[in-house]
């Protein structure tokens, strides 16, 4: 293999050797509709727009929001899938907001689904918080509590 040289100059600030990302465009918005679900299918939160400058781009996105898990009436365990998806395409899913309930009980969870994501495009392109539960009885209710919502924040990252 080759060498690779890097250097910093404090003076200057300036790093040269390397390639570096640069944030050159930051889209975001506050969902404040409630979405309750006992679904087993993905089922869309939010969404936000975001139109990449450059097809070599990546999109780092931020999605928060609170889950309440809350029973029907008999012993049970909530856990909640969330997922990013950019339109129809999972990116990034993770389990979130696990509970034990007994009866009606409601467990309160703060969530935040982070991802990067390499769309390969320069077209417009939708990205969604989604959820689903894990079938078992009761719900889930989003953007519940006392934030009331979901925080969504898409930024573009040029790498070269």
């Amino acid at each position: 293999g080759g060498s690779m040289s890097i250097s910093i100059d404090g003076v200057n600030n300036t790093i040269t050797g390397i390639s570096l990302g640069k944030v050159i465009q930051v889209v975001s918005t506050f969902h404040s509709t409630n979405t309750s679900t006992s679904s087993t299918s993905f089922v869309s939160m939010c969404s936000l727009n975001i139109t990449p400058s450059l097809s070599s781009s990546k999109i780092f996105g931020a999605f928060t929001t609170m889950i309440a898990h809350k029973g029907d009436g008999s012993a049970t365990t909530l856990f909640s899938y969330l997922a990013a998806f950019r339109d129809s395409t999972n990116v990034h899913q993770t389990i979130q907001g696990y509970a034990n309930l007994a009866n009606d009980d409601q467990i309160y969870n703060n969530v935040a689904l982070n991802f990067l994501d390499s769309p390969s495009t320069t077209s417009q392109i939708a990205y969604s918080m989604q959820v689903k539960m894990n079938g078992t009885a009761g719900f889930g209710q989003f953007n519940s509590g006392v934030a009331n919502g979901v925080s969504q924040v898409l930024m573009e990252i040029a790498v070269w």
